[in-house]
């Protein structure tokens, strides 16, 4: 390595959802101490950076009695802590950011960073993006000199906070990738953030003889062999989110219309979401119209769990709202609306809310969407967005250039989205994301059970079912199943599928399939050559005729 390497680790003992992280043991050390110990074995000094808070005091003490060197600097510009932490240091030094909540990566780890940095000939790289690393296995590696031009080129309180910001917009940059291909372990967690992390850490560290010296390739194998570690991640879609979206609407009230499920008990609700997200799922789809479900949800995204997944939720059907309401009458019911939903959910910020009717974008003159537009500005809502039931529909809503989601129907036997040309429409908004439900018609496609069915006129549930079993065979799917979600993962304007699951067996179940590769040109031709056509009524659950009472 031809220039000096310097490792600063980035250590503090606040935290909001778990206070006092950095001085937890883990294998009778604590956590932070342990980061520096670990990464100290590389060889290259280290110096433990922490704020001059007082609260500090105790960090500060445990890394000096550890042996490890510290340097306080200012609380929220920790840019400017690096900067001045390494002061007399040569420009040309590589600097190698840990932050004390990932006290995997180790000295070879470290090297391997380093390693990669210099054949690259770059200013800064990260693993961010690096395919197979379980999250939580990260470090940066940077050349001082870009990070004084860093500082020296930006006041704005983000990249102050976060150190390298600045330098992958400016620096010269490349992924780190060295490990494509040799693991993957991106469903893996490993980092201290939430009192399950504690938990996980711990575990994962039992009965290590010297948590100091263990290599972060034996570490990552006993993680992944941990009871509760996931054996299979659901995949991310082109924006970083998931391709599977937990639906919620069967949380805490019976659901479904081929067959009514019971809910889950509180405690099973809160083990399917926590496993659906330990599977790699980011987004959460529920309701103020779904009984119960964003109860159930916000008990589930206690203890930290909401920092790991986004809630989608919808604003009230507004059904006692008459048409001829008030501006004030009709902004009150929206203010009720996502009052009641932050506080179900106990979250400050809804990060994506959508009219659960398309026709509020204009009813009442607007007036609800335009108070869904203050309540964004004042910070309440984060996305704004649409669920819309037909082509009509979600043409409106993509004609709003306030709207950025847009959830829709859509199955392997519906063709209506192709003809009338929302992929292309949906393309012209890169930004709009858009996700599918009824992915199985609510579990009709499943089954060969003409009783189950919703009884539409012209509907031949025998021809319909042979087909998707040929189709079945034919392309060496699983099930029906994977075979529906295999043909919506290949429509390449969705980003992801909706899909509502009872229990935790389903919610692996699902995630597998969805691991599984998407139909390929030849398999998408076959279908869309061959699929035999429906009744119209057939294509979105929410008009299915419904049995009498």
């Amino acid at each position: 390595m031809g220039s000096p390497v310097h490792i600063i680790l980035q250590a503090r003992v606040n935290s909001a959802r778990l206070p006092g992280k950095a001085l937890l043991p883990v294998a009778g050390i604590p956590s932070a101490v342990l980061a520096g110990l670990r990464a100290a074995r590389s060889g290259f000094p280290l110096t433990a950076a922490t704020s001059v808070a007082a609260a500090n005091d105790p960090l500060a003490a445990a890394f000096q009695a550890a042996g490890l060197p510290v340097f306080r600097g200012p609380e929220e510009d920790v840019l400017g802590r690096f900067v001045s932490a390494t002061a007399a240091l040569p420009d040309r030094t590589i600097l190698v950011r840990l932050t004390a909540d990932n006290v995997v990566p180790d000295g070879d780890f470290i090297s391997l960073l380093v390693e990669n940095l210099e054949a690259g000939d770059i200013e800064v790289m990260g693993t961010q993006a690096a395919r197979g690393l379980p999250y939580g296995l990260s470090a940066e590696v940077f050349r001082l000199s870009a990070l004084r031009r860093a500082a020296a080129s930006t006041d704005a309180p983000f990249d102050r906070e976060h150190v390298t910001p600045w330098l992958y917009r400016n620096a010269s940059s490349a992924p780190f990738d060295r490990l494509d291909g040799e693991m993957d372990f991106s469903c893996l967690r490993c980092t201290l953030d939430i009192p399950d992390d504690y938990r996980t850490l711990t575990n994962l560290f039992e009965g290590v003889s010297d948590p100091v010296g263990i290599g972060w390739r034996a570490l990552v194998q006993r993680l992944a062999a941990l009871p509760d570690a996931p054996k299979v991640c659901v995949p991310q879609n082109r924006r970083g989110g998931a391709r599977l979206v937990l639906g919620t609407a069967q949380l805490g009230a019976p659901y479904g219309s081929v067959r009514k499920t019971r809910p889950p008990s509180p405690q099973q609700s809160v083990a399917l979401v926590r496993t659906a997200i330990r599977h790699g799922v980011t987004h959460i789809d529920t309701a103020q119209a779904y009984p119960g479900s964003e109860a159930r949800l916000g008990a589930a995204l206690a203890d930290g769990w909401s920092s790991r997944a986004q809630v989608i939720t919808k604003l009230s059907l507004l059904e006692d709202i008459p048409a001829d309401a008030s501006h004030s009458v009709v902004q009150k019911a929206v203010d009720a609306s996502v009052a009641q939903s932050r506080a179900k959910l106990g979250l400050s910020t809804l990060p994506v809310l959508l009219l659960h009717r398309a026709a509020h974008l204009q009813d009442w003159q607007g007036a609800a969407w335009r108070r869904l537009l203050q309540l964004r500005q004042e910070g309440a809502i984060g996305m704004l967005g649409v669920s819309v039931q037909s082509v009509e529909e979600a043409r409106a809503a993509l004609a709003v250039t306030d709207v950025r989601h847009v959830q829709l129907p859509c199955n392997i036997f519906d063709t209506r989205w192709d003809e009338a040309g929302i992929p292309a429409l949906a393309a012209s908004r890169p930004e709009v994301v858009v996700h599918a439900r009824g992915a199985l018609l609510q579990g009709a496609l499943l089954t060969r059970d003409t009783e189950a069915w919703p009884k539409i006129q012209g509907l031949d549930v025998a021809g319909l079912s042979n087909w998707l079993a040929r189709m079945v065979e034919k392309f060496g799917r699983r099930s029906v199943a994977d075979l529906c979600y295999a043909w919506l993962a290949a429509q390449t304007w969705i980003d992801a599928v909706v899909v509502g699951m009872e229990n935790e067996p389903q919610v692996v179940d699902n995630a597998a399939l969805f691991a599984r590769p998407a139909l390929d040109n030849v398999a998408l031709a076959e279908i869309t050559r061959a699929r035999p056509s429906v009744p119209a009524a057939l294509l979105n659950p929410a008009l299915w005729p419904r049995p009498a009472a």
